[in-house]
């Protein structure tokens, strides 16, 4: 059976009017575990097979669907699964601390993405904090097009709603399952990542810790990609760092909420510097 047909019928219609446009930009909201993920990755599956070009931006920062967690990032391609464009660092994994940051982040990811769709996916954080997050969201995003999976009330900001049912594929995934994937993430991210030493750097502080993660800045101020600190050199002028070969020049270091241990597991710390 092809996977078109294994979606719910109110999927399929959403997926083909998405497909056939004139929507450009497209918000997925809903709860923890509704099948936003699923649902994301059948638009685009959809929208590539219609001939259109496509882009995902995944500003869920827990639990991702395109490169290493507490990012906004950006997916493209034609793939099976998208391949990481672009990445902004926000620091965390918990979307409430940083959804300024958040919000920010999709819009600007939104914005640089030469496709002529762009498919947003979203936490799963709707109650509470995480409605004033998914207002911010919409705000900054502009969408011509929200999707909504459940019951969970969408902010109105005067754009095309449609309500899908939460399909019976999807399961609640517990605490442990999420950590673990969260690991896994970072663990695939940093497999091949080579030693960086970055000296003149603006942030460097003596309190930081082994195993912060961190944003690694350019001059111009673009997140370039992340670095796992190791520790700073006796005089505190520069930095020793693991990171992605594609770090490239590094100009600044944005210390985030988060320490990695050595099997990647992410541990909270006290964040060293402005909370987001």
């Amino acid at each position: 059976m092809r996977e078109a047909d294994e979606l719910p019928a109110d999927w399929r219609t959403a997926a083909a009017r998405v497909a056939s446009g004139p929507a450009r930009r497209v918000v997925v909201l809903g709860p923890a575990d509704s099948g936003k993920s699923m649902l994301c990755l059948a638009l685009r599956r959809a929208a590539l097979a219609a001939g259109r070009s496509v882009a995902l931006v995944d500003a869920d920062p827990g639990q991702k669907l395109v490169g290493p967690p507490a990012c906004v990032t950006l997916g493209t391609g034609t793939g099976a699964a998208p391949d990481l464009a672009r990445l902004i660092f926000v620091g965390d994994t918990d979307p409430v601390p940083v959804s300024r940051r958040l919000a920010a982040g999709a819009a600007i990811l939104a914005d640089a993405a030469a496709t002529d769709l762009v498919l947003v996916n979203t936490s799963g954080l709707v109650a509470g904090p995480g409605r004033v997050l998914k207002a911010r969201k919409l705000a900054a995003l502009a969408p011509d097009l929200v999707l909504v999976l459940g019951l969970e009330p969408a902010p109105d900001l005067g754009c095309a709603t449609i309500r899908l049912a939460v399909p019976p594929q999807a399961r609640r995934k517990p605490a442990g399952e999420r950590r673990e994937a969260r690991r896994v993430a970072f663990g695939r991210y940093f497999a091949d990542a080579v030693p960086l030493r970055v000296a003149g750097a603006e942030e460097p502080r003596p309190d930081w810790p082994a195993g912060l993660l961190v944003g690694l800045l350019d001059a111009a101020g673009r997140h370039r990609a992340l670095g796992i600190l190791e520790a700073l050199t006796p005089d505190g002028s520069a930095a020793l760092l693991r990171a992605p070969r594609e770090a490239g020049a590094v100009r600044r270091l944005l210390p985030g909420a988060l320490a990695l241990d050595a099997d990647f597991t992410p541990r909270r710390i006290r964040r060293p510097g402005e909370a987001g």
